[in-house]
């Protein structure tokens, strides 16, 4: 009687112990769409809106934007999908690397999933580009530029001071009080886009204190 008993208490708690770990949120699993509250308890409240992007509209959203701002066509039937989500200073962003079986190239995308904006862009591609001393005028890069940034919401005229370095081709923009960096590379010989990235400058930086008085 006495070892039954042990038998079913030890039983009992195995139970215990693994409805326990399995109930546990995960807030980092891949598998879920993150709009339904069972996937994360503590959801932040940028996540109940409306423009709230889950992982499906995530990964098609990183194929649109290469097919429209790229020209680069997905079958997503043939595509490898690693996606993982994970917080940054402006909320949870899906990160993004799609790549196909026939095709060494990879396909890189991260997208804030509280409102589908892109922060960053890119694909594999070796470039021999020119010097920075050779980079084309103002209206030329825009001209290059305007297809990813129509598709990206963003107005190629807001952009200011272009500067070209080591490949990476810099736009500053002023929205409200705030400073954004806006980088692009491109292939200046086949006038190509292949790499996008946004962030904010930070209020305290030389960076910052250089640009904010011009841009008043």
């Amino acid at each position: 009687m006495n070892i039954k008993y042990k038998i079913l208490v030890l039983i009992g708690i195995v139970l215990i112990v693994f409805i326990t770990i399995i109930s546990i949120p995960n807030k980092y699993e891949i598998n879920k769409l993150y709009s339904e509250k069972s996937a994360i308890k503590d959801i932040p409240n940028s996540f109940v809106g409306e423009d709230y992007i889950s992982r499906e509209k995530a990964i098609n959203k990183a194929i649109d934007i290469f097919k429209n701002g790229f020209k680069i066509e997905l079958d997503r039937k043939n595509l490898s999908e690693n996606v993982y989500l994970y917080n940054t200073n402006d909320g949870y962003e899906w990160s993004i690397t799609l790549s196909e079986s026939s095709n060494p190239v990879k396909y890189y995308c991260n997208i804030l999933a509280s409102n589908g904006e892109i922060t960053f862009i890119r694909y594999d591609k070796s470039v021999n580009n020119k010097v920075d001393s050779d980079m084309p005028n103002e209206e030329v890069l825009k001209k290059i530029l305007k297809p990813l940034t129509d598709e990206l919401g963003i107005n190629i005229n807001s952009l200011k001071y272009p500067s070209l370095k080591n490949n990476i081709l810099e736009f500053v923009e002023k929205k409200n009080e705030q400073l954004y960096m806006y980088n692009f590379s491109i292939d200046f010989n086949n006038e190509k886009v292949y790499y996008y990235q946004k962030y904010k400058i930070d209020n305290k930086s030389t960076t910052y204190q250089n640009f904010y008085n011009k841009l008043l």
